[in-house]
């Protein structure tokens, strides 16, 4: 197996999506959604400081000679640390009490099921909507 090349490709999409999200901490701003807006920075911040030190120690991988296990890893740990960054959000804010209400909440969205666990949908933060949204977008 070709680990590292696996976490140079996985912080390469964390990458990515940290970039997608400055769409919704942009829709924070303009909504005055300070806590919002704060959660999204400081997720963004942690992606890009994770993806840039695992793309510094993965630099000599070599990004050839994939073999199943290896994109079974890659698309494992990609579902897994998109999802998991990608809920942080949801738990800064207060959306959610717990973290793992917020994982699944951004799991349904990464892998389109439309389940949810939000009782008053129409109440939270649009920005953190708007992120709900992408999240299906970006699986479907």
């Amino acid at each position: 197996m070709h680990i590292k090349s696996v976490f140079r490709l996985v912080s390469q999409i964390l990458i990515f999506i940290a970039i997608l999200m400055i769409a919704p901490t942009g829709i924070a701003v303009g909504h005055r959604e300070w806590a919002a807006a704060s959660s999204f920075l400081i997720t963004i911040f942690l992606m890009v400081t994770t993806s840039v030190i695992a793309v510094i120690l993965t630099k000599n991988a070599s990004l050839s000679n994939f073999s199943a296990r290896d994109g079974l890893l890659f698309t494992t740990m990609t579902w897994v640390l998109a999802t998991a960054f990608g809920a942080l959000p949801l738990l800064l804010c207060g959306t959610f009490p717990d973290y793992s209400s917020c994982y699944f909440e951004i799991m349904s969205g990464f892998t389109t099921t439309g389940a949810t666990t939000m009782l008053e949908i129409e109440s939270n933060f649009k920005s953190i909507l708007f992120w709900r949204s992408m999240t299906n977008w970006l699986g479907g």
